[in-house]
């Protein structure tokens, strides 16, 4: 943490170089101050034998404080058959024009880039452990997403049959209850043993080691969302934990490698003043959940309810200035992926949809809407859910300046979304009474309402933003 009145900072610069020879250290320090320009950080790489006569590769340097994440700088080069590196303009290079006070650091920081070269790169960080940072290479399972896809699915029709029993019955049974735990246990349990790098498994256990109940902290910052790491249940031995999601304050960030207007590095703090809910009405639908879950909304401090209509989201949208709000969405989700492997990502409204291709043409070029947004968006039917509803949705608001998305990895049902939204909004408001609220924290106390209802839905949010992201009034 930095001393307010601090003139210099020590920055921990990484440096990520998939298809080059390192002839220095992957990690230096340089310092910044107030009245002169920064020290260097003196890299020495060469790059390894390349098949054609040039090709591009990618560098990134990654900037830390404290173990705390602040930026990266990604440069293009391009090698020659002649051993000889031209570097060209950068394709992004995001550094922080001031040092954020008093930042916290989570106790670990797990940074991936799966499009950086070949193979993904994975970078460790914790200001907990002297050994860190680590970057190394790992790769991933070619199943893995087939894999993933088969048990959401069986996810969902667990679900369903919640609300089946709900519906018929007034309850589920503890036998099914206890089902559908085994179920997701056995699900974190493989996931964690097939698909946990052994470096986050290694740095995992050395804080679980040194820190016990003190960690409980951990920031994954990725390119790609694939791992559900909020469903891993870490185990050594005859030792095992919960997952991820209820026993650590958890959460991810975008990284975009095309170029954005997203935030270098996510808020920590967001003075809370509205929420903006909107929640269609659709012809011949049950409204009876959504009417529950407006009941609730309208318990939260400051809310306003946005017609959920084009022309009002148009609107909306289109005023930047949205920095103190939390816009929620409790409706219709849609995933569909047609013969082109092109998926599409849309939440139904009452007068027709908005796309992802809309939102990105509504918001301005420069946005400064830094709202945390909760799409609660359930299953639609009809749609043919082949990926998460994060992967388009999460970059989208994020590359729009947001502070944080909160949303479901899965199609999610109406009744078991709702009680979610429920709790989490509940617990939200009556911390808030009382002090500034960190999210994280909350998320994870409403997924333990999985062990009391057994219902899979609760495990299915997952939170991008920092996991020291604090609500204040």
């Amino acid at each position: 943490m930095t001393v307010p009145n601090q003139e210099k900072w020590e920055i921990e610069v990484v440096l990520s170089a998939p298809n080059f020879a390192f002839h220095s250290p992957e990690t230096m320090k340089i310092t910044i101050s107030h009245d002169s320009n920064s020290t260097e950080a003196p890299f020495q790489i060469a790059a390894e034998p390349i098949q054609k006569a040039t090709e591009q590769q990618k560098i990134e340097a990654t900037l830390w404080h404290q173990g705390a994440y602040l930026t990266r700088i990604v440069r293009e080069i391009t090698v020659t058959k002649v051993s000889k590196a031209t570097q060209t303009t950068p394709k992004q290079a995001d550094t922080p024009s001031t040092l954020q006070r008093d930042l916290q650091s989570p106790d670990m920081t797990v940074h991936i880039q799966y499009h950086l070269g070949n193979n993904p790169i994975i970078l460790i960080h914790s200001n907990k452990l002297p050994y860190f940072p680590s970057t190394k290479k790992f790769s991933l399972p070619e199943d893995l997403s087939q894999w993933l896809n088969d048990n959401y699915g069986k996810f969902t029709r667990a679900g369903q049959k919640v609300v089946v029993s709900i519906t018929n019955q007034g309850s589920i049974s503890q036998l099914e209850i206890n089902r559908n735990i085994n179920m997701m246990k056995g699900f974190g349990r493989r996931l964690y043993d097939k698909f946990a790098p052994d470096e986050f498994k290694k740095a995992f256990w050395a804080l679980q080691d040194k820190l016990g109940d003190k960690f409980d902290t951990i920031h994954i910052l990725t390119d790609d969302p694939i791992i559900p790491w909020e469903l891993m249940i870490p185990r050594r031995g005859n030792e095992e934990l919960k997952f991820l999601g209820i026993d650590f304050k958890i959460a991810r960030w975008h990284i975009n490698n095309k170029g954005s207007t997203e935030l270098a590095r996510p808020s920590q703090f967001l003075n809370l003043q509205e929420l903006l809910a909107i929640i269609p009405k659709y012809p011949d639908d049950n409204f009876a959940n959504a009417r529950n879950e407006l009941e609730v909304l309208k318990t939260v401090t400051g809310f306003r309810r946005i017609p959920a209509r084009y022309e009002a989201l148009n609107q909306l949208f289109q005023n930047s200035a949205l920095d103190n709000s939390i816009i929620h969405f409790a409706g219709h989700g849609i995933v569909e992926k047609n013969n082109q492997s092109l998926t599409r990502y849309a939440i139904k409204l009452e007068n027709g949809e908005l796309n992802l291709m809309d939102f990105q043409g509504i918001i301005p070029p420069l946005p400064e809407m830094h709202s945390l947004f909760f799409f609660n968006a359930c299953d639609i039917g009809q749609a043919h859910h082949v990926a998460n509803f994060v992967d388009g949705w999460a970059p989208a608001v994020l590359e729009a300046g947001a502070s944080g998305y909160i949303g479901g990895l899965w199609p999610l049902t109406n009744i078991g979304a709702t009680k979610f939204a429920e709790l989490f909004y509940q617990k939200l408001e009556k911390s808030l009474a009382g002090q500034p609220t960190n999210v994280a924290d909350i998320l994870r106390q409403t997924r333990k309402h999985f062990y009391d209802n057994g219902d899979p839905t609760f495990l299915g949010y997952v939170y991008y933003g920092d996991p020291h992201f604090r609500l204040v009034r």
